[in-house]
C-alpha cells in the first residue's frame, strides 16, 4: 500500500477522478487538496467502528503531520 500511495500513476488516476467529479459540483464543494494514505484504514487498526465508520478523531490524530502539510502548502509556509 505504501509504494502505491506514492506511485505517480496511481496520484495522477485518482487526481483524475477528482477533477472530474468538481466539474459537476458548485465552487465550494469542490475537493482542492486529498492525499492517497499509506495504509488502508481498518477497525483492527482502530481507524474504524465496528460498523465502517471513520473514527475521524483517531485518523486525524495518526494522520495529523500529512494534514498539517497540506494546509500548510495551502497557506503558502
Amino acid at each position: 500500500m505504501e509504494s502505491l500511495s506514492k506511485d505517480k500513476k496511481v496520484q495522477e488516476l485518482f487526481q483524475s477522478v477528482v477533477d472530474a467529479t468538481n466539474a459537476g459540483l458548485a465552487r465550494f464543494e469542490r475537493v482542492k487538496r486529498f492525499r492517497i494514505l499509506p495504509m488502508m484504514l481498518s477497525i483492527d487498526g482502530g481507524h474504524l467502528t465496528p460498523t465502517m465508520k471513520v473514527k475521524r478523531r483517531a485518523v486525524a490524530e495518526e494522520f495529523a503531520l500529512m494534514i498539517d502539510a497540506m494546509y500548510a502548502k495551502a497557506r503558502g509556509e
